[in-house]
């Protein structure tokens, strides 16, 4: 063997070393920056609130440098309820939740539901539950200036008597009609 192929097979070393060496510096660096950047790019957030006199919520979707798609209202039949007939009220919007989505993970937070949550889901078992106007003001009035405690026992008075009240005409209806 000369000299010379000895010469290009140390080169050939040095350079495969080289070239091993920026690969993993290359690997070490750049993952961990590529694992950052999906983060970042392909991110946004989708944040929940929820008016704690009606049980109506809103959502909206914040993308990236604040680009927004929203906010979306869903209505609660309560609401439907209080514009129909005239009755005022101030809705108190409460944090409910916010979840952040990225192309690697996604996370939730979550914050206290105020009492009227639980009520919704019983108003849409009877969408025609019979208020009176009267009772409709003071529902309004304990969930806009009651006590956490008073509140409750009105979400519960409410959901207590949805429950006693037979849902569309009974049996005994439909036999004499």
């Amino acid at each position: 063997m000369t000299d010379s192929s000895r010469d290009v097979e140390a080169t050939d070393a040095r350079h495969s070393q080289r070239r091993w060496c920026w690969i993993w510096v290359g690997g070490v660096i750049g993952i961990p920056i590529l694992c950052l950047a999906a983060q970042v790019i392909a991110g946004y957030r989708i944040e929940g609130w929820m008016d704690a006199v009606t049980g109506s919520s809103t959502q909206e979707r914040v993308w990236l440098f604040g680009l927004t798609t929203g906010p979306r209202k869903t209505e609660s039949i309560l609401e439907r309820r209080l514009t129909e007939r005239g009755i005022p009220w101030s809705p108190r919007w409460t944090f409910l939740h916010r979840t952040l989505c990225s192309l690697l993970m996604k996370s939730y937070q979550c914050g206290d539901a105020p009492p009227i949550y639980s009520l919704n889901s019983f108003l849409e078992l009877d969408p025609t539950f019979p208020w009176t106007d009267d009772e409709l003001r003071e529902f309004v009035r304990v969930m806009q200036s009651g006590s956490d405690e008073e509140q409750e026992r009105a979400v519960q008075a409410v959901i207590e008597r949805v429950i006693a009240e037979p849902l569309g005409p009974s049996a005994d209806e439909e036999e004499d009609g």
